[in-house]
């Protein structure tokens, strides 16, 4: 989200060090896994136990029903299997099937550790430059998903994240009840992040860059944040895809009393007209409210697109007088053979009642991003109807058939703008490209350069004057 407060690097960085043999074995051992089959072991067909599928959140998202000609089989690793219990590894991750009651219990795990440089900060009119550390490496995600389902149609989610950003959350990803009995059908009840955006609509393990653009984390911080009360669900065939959500507020500390006891929504529209080997044209809407809890403080910030440090150089700053919030948000993307565009633009409209000397003026923030990838190596990316976006590349690593994995370039220009009814809250401009190799289809590694430019902000003062920043990020990643 938007509004949390992450805790220092200098204090991440003592509590998480990594070593070179940490990291070796992190990387090496899902390559070994992916490679190498046990030799006992029986391989059977991926329908057995396919349902656990049918969330976005808690399997890889290129495994998903897809109408792709790129789509291919996968298979599960079965272990034990009698009258009464399977133990067996699905999509790589384990599970435990009980026969007669018809319980299945699976645990998978989100590993993601950042090494962050700064390469450069600038320091105008005196400010200080160290606002940002040199160097900064942290543990950004460690979820634990369980998911226990019961007569393929039920299935309850209990995802904690042991990672210090989550504890404003206290450290609750994700925790809800699933039905998917209905065709083509997904509800939902619960802690849950709503399908939302083109971007965040991906599980955060296979976005384009290493953190989305600041506008879009701006969006869907209004009611489709991670950690929020929500109801709803989702429902896609061959050509559209529909999501609708009531949501409350996220759990764990709050930032401003607005968030606190707020009701809210969100809904997404997607249309696919064009689907061919080569080609595919996504067109979507999505719109947002939000109205205010206990009281009408509230404040939007973003961070330079990466997480460093809880600095922010653009914001609203402090409001005390926020009555309701809407947003509006086109969606994008194109896609011939290798090559991958996509774009969304946003404006959050913030209105105001009269308190005291405080304006009254609603603030429209807007901004918007675009993306380009092109799969270098591997097959590109790919349309899935169920979530309405384009899934990561599809990777296998086979170095004897000089396969070795997918490789991919990014690009992406993305601008959000504070600067609003009377408000100068800056406006941030980032420019981002980098490399995603996905030598497995649940690992991924990613270098990452991001430059930016950010005016005044009289709202934040680490850049009251404006600044400019570089730095190079990379991320291990390994998912399933």
């Amino acid at each position: 989200m938007v509004t949390w407060r992450a805790h220092s690097p200098r204090h991440l960085k003592s509590r998480f060090r990594p070593t070179r043999y940490g990291i070796g074995l992190f990387m090496l051992f899902p390559i070994l896994l992916a490679y190498t089959h046990p030799a006992d072991a029986q391989q059977q067909p991926a329908t057995d136990i396919n349902h656990l599928s049918h969330t976005h959140h808690y399997t890889p998202l290129h495994i998903q029903t897809v109408t792709s000609p790129t789509k291919e089989d996968v298979q599960n690793t079965v272990f034990y299997d009698d009258d009464e219990t399977k133990i067996a590894l699905f999509h790589y991750r384990p599970q435990i099937s009980f026969k007669a009651t018809d319980l299945t219990l699976a645990v998978g795990m989100y590993l993601d550790y950042d090494f962050i440089g700064n390469l450069h900060t600038s320091a105008p009119q005196g400010q200080n430059r160290g606002i940002f550390p040199d160097f900064a490496n942290h543990l950004r995600y460690l979820r634990f998903p369980i998911v226990l389902s019961w007569q393929k149609d039920y299935y309850g989610v209990f995802t904690p994240d042991f990672s210090p950003y989550a504890a404003n959350l206290n450290h609750i990803y994700e925790a809800n009840f699933n039905y998917t009995g209905f065709k083509n059908t997904h509800l939902v009840i619960g802690i849950y992040k709503p399908v939302f955006t083109l971007e965040d609509s991906n599980s955060y393990t296979v976005f384009d860059a290493i953190e989305r653009p600041a506008i879009v984390d701006a969006f869907r911080s209004i009611a489709a944040a991670n950690g929020r009360l929500a109801v709803g669900g989702e429902n896609w065939h061959d050509l559209w895809s529909l999501s609708a959500y009531l949501s409350g507020p996220t759990t764990g500390r709050h930032t401003s009393d607005f968030t606190r006891s707020q009701f809210g929504g969100a809904a997404r529209f997607t249309l696919h007209p064009v689907s061919t080997k080569t080609l595919d044209l996504h067109l979507g809407m999505d719109a947002t409210f939000a109205l205010h809890g206990e009281g009408e403080n509230y404040a939007l910030s973003s961070i330079p697109e990466l997480t460093i440090n809880s600095t922010r150089l653009v914001g609203t700053g402090r409001l005390n007088n926020a009555t309701n919030i809407w947003g509006i948000n086109p969606e994008l993307g194109f896609r011939y053979d290798n090559l991958l565009l996509k774009s969304e633009y946003s404006v959050i409209t913030i209105n105001r009642e009269p308190n005291g000397t405080a304006s009254t003026a609603p603030l429209h923030v807007q901004g918007w991003y675009i993306v380009g990838s092109y799969t270098l190596l591997g097959n590109p990316r790919y349309y899935n109807n169920r979530l309405g976006n384009f899934s990561p590349p599809k990777a296998s690593f086979h170095p004897e058939s000089y396969n070795w994995g997918a490789l991919e370039w990014v690009g992406r220009w993305s601008v959000i703008d504070y600067n609003t009814g009377g408000i100068q809250g800056g406006r941030q401009t980032a420019w981002v490209t980098g490399l995603n190799w996905y030598p497995t289809p649940f690992t991924r590694v990613s270098l990452q350069y991001n430059h930016i430019l950010s005016a005044s902000s009289l709202t934040q003062t680490a850049s009251r004057y404006g600044r400019h920043a570089d730095f190079i990020a990379a991320r291990l990643q390994m998912n399933f």
